[in-house]
């Protein structure tokens, strides 16, 4: 039955909301699940978070979200564009030897090695800037970009597998209502959930892509600060190195100390600031917990 133009344009709108609500919602979860793993990485939990703290904190939640959204999908892009150009004829060529030296497979018999699937145009769009991500995250360190490689080959040999999920559970919706059939149908719908979570949950375990997105979004809005000056009040002060402390500084206040050198890690939300920097007996950065009435940031002058 055909719905009237008006009951079509109420359909249209009601899944668009729809589909916005859960878009915004997932993204929120991303960016507060990114967020709670920067926490726990500084071994620190805001607390004492205002009202308006928290509501800026949603927004910023969401936007990491989406943030990480679009990059996740830029390096599948390249998984898939190299799976499909380069892997496949790999795999056809192994495939060759395969047979050549097999004599129980059949002639008949369908290949049974892996193919990627052919990526589509927006693939070879987001291509482009995955390639700048995968350099720019990597930043000439050997073990990032191994560690990218494989997330990149991970997430893109899931996508094949969602896409030929995708396929079955189509075919099966255009077969007769069997209960056989309503049986796979559901397994493969639990199926297509569990990849696409593998997809976004694999580069913020293995290949450190969401920390590295929270901290640069955390920059651009002032939560996480470098070059700066900081100005600490005892009894705080004393427990940074004095190899930070500025010997001459051009920003004084009666009862602080000056340092430079220290990245601030997280400010602006909740009751403490948290600072990091090499102490002289540890090789690894050590965070630093200040309260927020102890602690003036400067901006370093360009």
């Amino acid at each position: 039955m055909t719905l009237p133009p008006s009951q079509q344009i109420d359909t249209n709108l009601g899944t668009i909301l729809k589909a916005s609500t859960v878009a915004v919602g997932l993204f929120t979860f991303l960016g507060c699940v990114i967020f709670a793993f920067y926490c726990l990485r500084l071994d620190y939990l805001p607390s004492g978070v205002s009202a308006g703290e928290s509501l800026i904190f949603i927004i910023l939640a969401a936007c990491f979200g989406f943030l990480y959204s679009i990059i996740v999908a830029c390096l599948l892009s390249v998984g898939v564009c190299i799976g499909y150009l380069i892997l496949n004829p790999l795999l056809r060529v192994l495939e060759f030897i395969y047979d050549k030296f097999t004599l129980s497979r059949s002639p008949n018999s369908p290949p049974n090695l892996f193919r990627f699937v052919k990526p589509s145009p927006i693939h070879f769009i987001l291509l482009i800037f995955g390639i700048g991500l995968v350099l720019g995250f990597s930043n000439q360190n050997w073990k990032l970009l191994f560690q990218l490689s494989s997330t990149i080959l991970m997430i893109s040999v899931a996508w094949t597998y969602y896409q030929n999920n995708e396929l079955k559970r189509l075919a099966l919706f255009n077969e007769p209502e069997t209960r056989e059939n309503c049986h796979k149908i559901k397994k493969l719908t639990q199926l297509k959930y569990l990849l696409l979570g593998f997809i976004f949950i694999v580069p913020m375990l293995f290949g450190g892509i969401a920390l590295k997105t929270l901290e640069g979004g955390m920059r651009l809005s002032s939560l996480q600060k470098r070059d700066t000056y900081i100005l600490v009040q005892p009894p705080y002060s004393r427990f940074i190195p004095e190899d930070h402390q500025v010997k001459d500084p051009k920003y004084i206040e009666p009862g602080y100390t000056t340092f430079q050198g220290i990245d601030v890690k997280l400010t602006n939300i909740g009751q403490k600031t948290i600072i990091q920097f090499l102490s002289e007996k540890e090789k690894l950065p050590q965070p630093f917990e200040i309260p927020n009435d102890k602690i003036i940031i400067v901006p370093a002058p360009k």
